[in-house]
């Protein structure tokens, strides 16, 4: 029931998207097109004329990050790293944020952890993007002797409800695909600083 609510809302998030960024830009072509067909001013209609070129690249733009949230072709195109690598530069850009500190040991992912450390991963910026402002970001995929590590760290951390930390739909996403290798998923929010931490057992991994 839990991977039912999860796909359900990943169909919510789209569709929000889908809302908040191409119906409103769309309105907003209409909006200047009038203005443009009423304009007896050259000048006038040119300016219009340059906020819709921008308002479609804006729209094109969108359009993009919406197929890479429902597309992973890009793990075959690019390979994990770079994909990987992408997909945390791409959506932490219009962020102001002083430090991106990723070290990311994609060596230790294998083949069939890729896609889901990708969602994984998506899922946590997303969560930072709606939760917090941050000035730091810290991703780092590391091991030791018996587990697999993988950290994201952020700070400028809003205050959220403790109800909300554990049933928020993003969160149990991240837990499901964690218990598919039998790992250990947990959450630390104290000192203006939250922490996801995930633990695979090396065993797993093969």
């Amino acid at each position: 029931q839990k991977i039912l609510d999860v796909q359900e809302q990943e169909k919510i998030m789209i569709s929000h998207d889908l809302h908040d960024h191409l119906a409103q830009d769309l309105a907003s072509i209409q909006i200047h097109s009038r203005t443009a067909q009423l304009s007896n001013s050259a000048k006038q209609k040119n300016k219009v004329f340059e906020q819709i070129i921008e308002i479609s690249q804006n729209i094109n733009e969108s359009i993009r990050q919406i197929i890479k949230k429902m597309n992973l072709s890009m793990i075959d195109e690019l390979g994990f790293e770079d994909a990987l690598e992408n997909l945390i530069q791409e959506s932490l850009k219009n962020l102001k944020i002083k430090k991106i500190n990723c070290e990311v040991k994609t060596r230790l992912i294998t083949k069939k952890m890729q896609t889901d450390f990708y969602r994984i991963t998506q899922e946590a910026i997303s969560n930072i993007k709606k939760h917090s402002l941050p000035t730091f970001v810290k991703i780092k995929l590391d091991q030791d002797r018996q587990s697999l590590i993988y950290t994201i760290e952020n700070d400028g951390v809003f205050k959220i409800t403790k109800g909300h930390k554990k049933n928020g739909i993003g969160l149990i996403g991240i837990q499901q695909r964690v218990k598919k290798f039998n790992g250990i998923f947990e959450t630390k929010n104290q000192k203006n600083k939250f922490t996801l931490i995930i633990k695979v057992p090396k065993k797993n991994l093969t």
